[in-house]
């Protein structure tokens, strides 16, 4: 999920795209992941992990503080959309 929201932020922020959904589900402004050690701690067995990388990107600092790439054009897609055949997202975009 990261590089997708990674591609997504970077997109939007230099207006290479128009973002159609819903909000991405990692961050905007930067991500965690990569080198992500886990390790057991005693007495009480249970494992934490912590990233030892931080990527951020060049993009709005003051924007989609703590959220995922705020779509241009937000559109809900419901279950019944979907047993239909409908794709509302590519929908919006052959209408724009």
């Amino acid at each position: 999920m990261s590089s997708c929201a990674d591609v997504a932020a970077i997109l939007s922020f230099n207006k290479k795209a128009i973002c159609i959904g819903h909000q991405t589900g990692g961050g905007y402004q930067r991500n965690h992941s990569g080198l992500i050690p886990e390790t057991t701690m005693p007495p009480f067995n249970f494992t934490i992990s912590v990233p030892l990388q931080k990527s951020v990107y060049h993009v709005d600092s003051s924007k989609n503080i703590g959220t995922g790439t705020i779509p241009d054009f937000e559109v809900n897609q419901t279950i019944n959309d979907m047993l239909e055949g409908k794709d509302i997202a590519k929908q919006t975009a052959i209408e724009l």
